[in-house]
């Protein structure tokens, strides 16, 4: 069954070049995944890396507070770990990927030891293993406490900076992929100054990050709005699942909270450690919704919370039993507590679930490739098949890792068999900059969308707000230019809205209050491409 998109879903993207360059590998977006396949690159390409910041300081990656996943520990084997991401994922993983990326995880952990990233250790400098929500061992890594994210990308930009062969454009947003012949040939892209560039590449890989900034409430960095997304279907690439969002349970909220600013995420680790949830009334209500109780995945915990909130309590993280141990394991959140005015060790802290990670994306096989010739994708803008419908905490920087090597394999034999893009100057002069939008305007558009998404898009769905919803941004799509950025915002939302309404059942991070139950005739998956959407049959090791 496919379903035609309206047409003001989706717009265009063409604009005129001041400058060309060539490399025989663009990477777009500079977190683990990007670096990850830079470094890993053949040997003798030219490789660029494209940021809209710093790289190893921007982006999510760096703000990673829980750790990496790796089946390392007495007892425990990578056959365990790919049972616990499957039980989480909701019978939605492709088992093929599962295993794949658990059996690679001690490789790439081996690797990051190589390079020095400083993890934590235990007594006989053994590594620390921690526990973590839905995991039954302990096998999740960390650096620096609660800076995990942080001191991986930092050391691993050290090593990017070193290298001659890479060249980075930080600063710099990518507007628009660049195609010949139903290929995808470069990008590109706008500097700070607003100088537009034409890179020309044999290769090119998205590793753009999630979209949780079209949440109200998301702990996603500012510029996760999804832009990867609109790229790739743009250029006429699948986009799949995107109804599957997972909003972690405990984000410190402090009240309100300004527009794009993330919430900061008290991590699954501080449960781990003993942190219990509870109402104003002190009451343990997870104990009654799941045998694991604050230990439950992330989507049972976050609907838990969500309906406590619902009856009109406040919900609260008691991590007083640590004490003053809490500032020495959890340093990051300890910080992030003292800001807001707590103090972790004497007061239990307000929590509310947020958007946190998109389990769908841009769809790939098991090399990263999407559906278009010459373009890849990684990271939490690809759909891979590892997370199902719900993620396994500590996992997504397990698959930034080995898909960011596999993608840097697939993606350096292609470049290294293609010939250089045939585009010329001509060719790229000939389109017209993006109409010009009133800032204010656009705006209010998307606090609507971020208060829209979060209440009617977000942690519990139904049908008649769905439909609502969808008609809103309908509305709201025809109030700007085709070709402009808050119109791919609204696009990409409607998308997510109109899976979420497709979808007539409840699943891992998609919940429908009027669907309650999972359903053996919605094991499929919901694919968008250029034409419309439709479902597509489960398949394994894709």
């Amino acid at each position: 069954m496919t379903q035609k998109l309206n047409r003001r879903m989706l717009g265009s993207a063409a604009m005129k070049s001041s400058k060309m360059s060539y490399c025989d590998l663009l990477i777009i977006g500079g977190g683990l995944a990007g670096m990850q396949v830079a470094l890993h690159a053949a040997a003798g390409l030219q490789v660029m890396l494209v940021d809209g910041g710093v790289v190893g300081e921007s982006g999510a990656s760096p703000q990673a507070k829980g750790g990496v996943a790796v089946a390392v520990g007495d007892g425990d084997a990578p056959r365990f770990h790919a049972a616990d991401t499957e039980v989480a994922g909701a019978g939605f993983c492709d088992a093929g990927i599962v295993k794949l990326v658990c059996d690679a995880g001690p490789a790439r952990l081996a690797e990051l030891l190589d390079v020095g990233v400083p993890f934590d250790r235990a007594e006989g400098d053994l590594l620390m293993l921690n526990h973590e929500a839905a995991h039954r061992h302990r096998r999740v890594v960390r650096a620096g406490g609660d800076r995990s994210g942080l001191l991986i990308c930092q050391t691993l930009a050290g090593r990017l900076r070193a290298a001659a062969h890479i060249e980075l454009r930080q600063g710099c947003k990518v507007v628009a992929l660049i195609n010949e012949a139903d290929e995808v040939v470069g990008a590109w892209l706008e500097h700070s100054s607003g100088r537009r560039e034409a890179v020309l590449a044999k290769a090119t890989v998205l590793a753009t990050g999630g979209l949780g900034q079209l949440y109200a409430r998301s702990s996603n960095p500012a510029e996760a709005m999804g832009s990867g997304l609109t790229l790739a279907i743009r250029a006429g690439a699948q986009l799949a699942d995107l109804e599957f969002v997972q909003f972690h349970p405990t984000g410190l909220w402090e009240g309100a909270q300004a527009a794009g600013r993330p919430v900061a995420l008290l991590s699954e680790a501080i449960r781990g450690e003993g942190a219990l949830l509870v109402n104003e009334r002190g009451h343990r209500f997870m104990c009654a919704i799941h045998p694991d109780a604050e230990l439950a995945p992330r989507d049972i915990v976050s609907r838990g919370i969500w309906a406590e909130q619902a009856k009109g309590e406040r919900v609260y993280l008691d991590a007083t039993a640590l004490g003053e141990a809490f500032a020495r394991r959890f340093p990051s959140a300890f910080e992030d507590c003292r800001r807001a005015g707590f103090d972790p060790a004497r007061q239990r802290l307000p929590i509310t679930p947020v958007a946190h990670y998109h389990m769908g994306g841009v769809k790939v096989d098991a090399d990263g490739r999407t559906s278009v010739s010459g373009l890849w994708a990684c990271g939490e803008v690809a759909s891979t098949g590892l997370h199902g419908a719900n993620r396994l905490a500590s996992n997504s920087l397990l698959e930034a890792l080995v898909f960011g090597e596999r993608v840097a394999r697939a993606a350096s034999e292609w470049a290294e068999n293609r010939e250089a893009p045939r585009s010329s100057a001509a060719d790229l002069e000939g389109g017209q900059r993006p109409a010009p939008v009133d800032a204010a305007q656009a705006a209010r558009a998307l606090h609507e969308v971020r208060e829209l998404m979060w209440s009617t898009v977000g942690v519990v769905r139904n049908a008649a707000d769905l439909e609502q919803t969808l008609e809103r941004f309908d509305a709201l799509s025809a109030e700007f230019p085709a070709d402009s950025a808050i119109h791919d915002t609204i696009g990409l939302a409607s998308l997510m809205a109109l899976a979420a309404l497709r979808r007539c059942e409840s699943r891992g991070g998609h919940y429908r209050s009027d669907f309650p139950q999972p359903s053996e005739r919605w094991q499929m998956h919901t694919i968008f491409d250029s034409s419309g959407i439709r479902s597509e049959a489960l398949i394994e090791s894709r």
